[in-house]
Parts: structure tokens; C-alpha cells; sequence
């Protein structure tokens, strides 16, 4: 749906499930973090898995770990990212791809492979 954008609500005061609180927009769907996302590991530096789609967000690991959450078409295990570059995020597009098997590791100078530790509990 749209242009998977991904915004945050900053004010804890809010409570988005009060129909209050929503507007009617066809392509934004509001999600509730049940528990924490955990942690992601990098498993192997200078490499990226394959295959791969840039996201073009240019972000902190942290953050491209939830863009990829909260993206259907990315793998929830594995994601790259261009850590020693422009901090770019990439989705692999192969859901059940390993991306600890070195027949999905391609070298590539400023990227690293993460492993996602566990997954967030969301609901929409």
C-alpha cells in the first residue's frame, strides 16, 4: 500500500485506537507494538545477502530493522545494511532465504548482513 512510508507516534499521550484519534486514509494502516522487536546482529561485514532491494531509507540499524518488520516483502530473519556507507537499508526479497549460507553472501565494500533476533509482536 503507498509509498511504504513509516511514521512514528511521538506523543504516548495519544491513543490511536480511539476512532477519535484516526482519519479515513485508504493507504495507512496503524499498527500496536505488542512487545519489544529485539536485537539485531551483524553476521557478516563487507557482504550483502542476495537478493536485495534498497529501501532507500537512510537510517541507523535500529531503525531499518523495523522498516524491514514492517514490510511483508522483506525476509523478518535477515536484512542488509550499509553500515560503513550511506546507512541504507535493504530488504531481502527471498523470505526464506539464509543469509548465514555463504552461497547468499555476495562482497560488497561498505555493507553488512544482520540477523534479526527475534521479531515484534504486531497487530493492525
Amino acid at each position: 500500500n503507498g509509498d511504504q512510508n513509516c511514521g512514528c507516534i511521538t506523543d504516548k499521550s495519544i491513543d490511536c485506537s480511539a476512532s477519535a484519534n484516526q482519519h479515513d486514509w485508504v493507504v495507512i494502516r496503524i499498527y500496536l507494538i505488542t512487545h519489544a522487536v529485539g536485537s539485531a546482529t551483524a553476521i557478516k561485514n563487507q557482504q550483502h545477502c542476495v537478493p536485495n532491494r534498497w529501501l532507500g531509507r537512510y537510517v541507523s540499524v535500529e531503525d531499518c530493522m523495523a522498516f524491514i518488520l514492517a514490510n511483508d516483502g522483506c525476509n523478518h530473519a535477515f536484512f542488509n545494511h550499509a553500515t560503513y556507507g550511506d546507512q541504507n537499508c535493504g530488504c531481502v526479497t527471498d523470505k526464506s532465504a539464509d543469509c548465514s549460507s555463504s552461497a547468499k553472501q555476495h562482497a560488497s565494500l561498505g555493507l553488512s548482513i544482520y540477523h534479526i533476533e527475534s521479531s515484534a509482536g504486531i497487530d493492525s
